[in-house]
């Protein structure tokens, strides 16, 4: 008797240590699991510290406001630089890579109002449609091609809903001149702010 109560104690003392062990692993396994995710979240708020995601929004099929796609902008950039990011990502990916080119940067009664020229391929002829892309034969014409083509422009350069330090208006010229002859892109004829 004396023999099982030994062994019994010796099992009994085994599974204590065993249960007091488990119970240290998983306390630490959580605490490791926090850390982790402690790590995750400062490497990732540094990540958007550096990087500015700037939305490119448009109309969709239903001619609704819609966000596209994003633009992935350092912000230790200057600003006319991360400008031309913007320019460049809009060109390529909205406007057939027809020139789209940051003039600068103005200031006016303490806002920055950005000058963005847009500017046909070299070789255009006005007038003659069937020369490839163009702002004024494509992106200028048609109601809902002029609203789309405005829309898309006006609110990707402005960011309205971005609370990051950015331009406080832009305007647009076409071919370094103000726009005026196009009906369906009268929004892009004045100065437009945030």
């Amino acid at each position: 008797m004396k023999k099982s109560n030994a062994f019994l104690l010796i099992m009994l003392a085994l599974l204590m240590g065993f249960g007091a062990a488990m119970g240290y692993y998983l306390k630490e396994r959580k605490r490791f699991k926090q850390m982790i995710t402690q790590i995750q979240n400062v490497n990732l708020q540094h990540v958007y510290q550096l990087h500015e995601f700037k939305v490119v929004a448009g109309l969709n099929e239903k001619g609704q406001h819609e966000e596209l796609f994003y633009v992935k902008i350092e912000q230790a950039l200057p600003l006319r630089l991360q400008l031309a990011m913007m320019a460049k990502a809009l060109s390529r990916h909205c406007f057939s890579y027809l020139p789209i080119e940051v003039q600068g940067i103005q200031e006016y009664d303490d806002k920055k109002i950005a000058v963005i020229n847009l500017k046909e391929f070299e070789g255009f002829e006005m007038g003659n449609p069937g020369s490839g892309a163009s702002w004024a034969h494509g992106f200028f014409q048609g109601s809902a091609g002029g609203a789309s083509t405005s829309i898309t422009l006006i609110e990707s350069f402005l960011q309205r809903e971005n609370p990051m330090p950015w331009i406080d208006g832009v305007v647009f010229l076409y071919e370094e001149q103000s726009i005026r002859e196009f009906e369906h892109v009268a929004a892009l004829e004045k100065t437009i702010f945030r």
